[in-house]
Parts: C-alpha cells; structure tokens; sequence
C-alpha cells in the first residue's frame, strides 16, 4: 500500500461511491485526510482515514483475492503497529462495497469486532424557484460570494464592518 495526497480522476472513479462524500472527499483531495492505496495509477483498494469523521473506510473492491491478501499483510504489519505506536488500541472501519465484504471481514476475524447501523438521509433534489420558505430566510448559492453575505450579515449583527476582499 502507497500513501498518496491525492488521485487522478479515473483511479478517484475506481474506489469512490456517490454515498460517501466524506471519504471520496479525501480520495479527491478537497478534505483533510490520509489514504493509502494498492496502486496509484488503478487501485482496486484503498484505506482512507477521515479526521472529521474519527475513523477509516475501506473503499473500492477487487475480484482477486492477492489484492486482499496484500491489504492484509499491510494492516497488520504497518497500520496496527503505526496505530499502537500513537496510544490507539481500536481500529474503527467501514466499508461500501457488498462484494469485499466478505474480504474484509476475514482480515479481522480473529478480532472481537463491535459493529453499529449507521443512518444517512441524503436528498438529490433541486431546489425549486416555486418553494415557499418562511419570512426572514433565504436561498442562496453556496459559492464565495454567499460567504460575503454570510459575514457580512455577522458583522451587522455584532456591530462590526466588512470591506470587499479583506480575507
């Protein structure tokens, strides 16, 4: 496993899922993160680790299972050690993928493993010029400008000023 900063566009494609933006995020190098992965230029796998989210995904999957077998050995003779060398004595993991499921799984069956149901609500429609909100509130793009809008609105609220261009 290589660390990396960040991906190109087809290996991005090759371990990320549309459900994951926290994770896929990192892979794109938009968040702050770590990831290793089997190979720079077409991984199969990958061990992302998100700060935000406290934890690591295991993203992509593979149909051969040498590509398991090498995440194994790296787990277990790099990331446990480099964990239990910073005071971590937990490994705490998801994954997406159905199919390496098994994969993984096997990697830490000799390892009591606690596991949780995770609930995620995610929207994919548009907002509609035709929707009713409450008065006092507004739509607005998120893009830079917005985020003028936004101080200088805290800035009223707090007696401040604002000039354009003064971050």
């Amino acid at each position: 496993m290589i660390k990396v900063d960040k991906l190109g566009s087809k290996a991005i494609a090759n371990i990320t899922y549309d459900d994951s933006p926290s994770f896929s995020g990192i892979v794109a190098g938009e968040c702050k993160g770590d990831m290793w992965v089997d190979d720079v230029e077409n991984p199969n796998i990958a061990l992302v680790a998100s700060f935000a989210v406290g934890g690591f995904s295991i993203l992509g999957e593979s149909t051969n299972i040498e590509v398991y077998s090498k995440f194994k050995t790296f787990m277990i003779e790099n990331m446990f050690c480099w964990l239990k060398s910073r005071g971590v004595d937990f490994f705490e993991f998801s994954f997406e993928s159905e199919k390496a499921r098994p994969f993984i799984l096997e990697i830490f069956s000799n390892k009591a493993i606690q596991t949780e149901d995770e609930y995620s609500f995610r929207k994919n429609d548009r907002y509609s010029e035709n929707i009713i909100i409450p008065d006092g509130y507004e739509i607005i793009k998120a893009e830079y400008t917005a985020l003028y809008r936004v101080v200088d609105c805290l800035l009223i609220l707090t007696d401040g000023y604002h000039q354009e261009n003064s971050f």
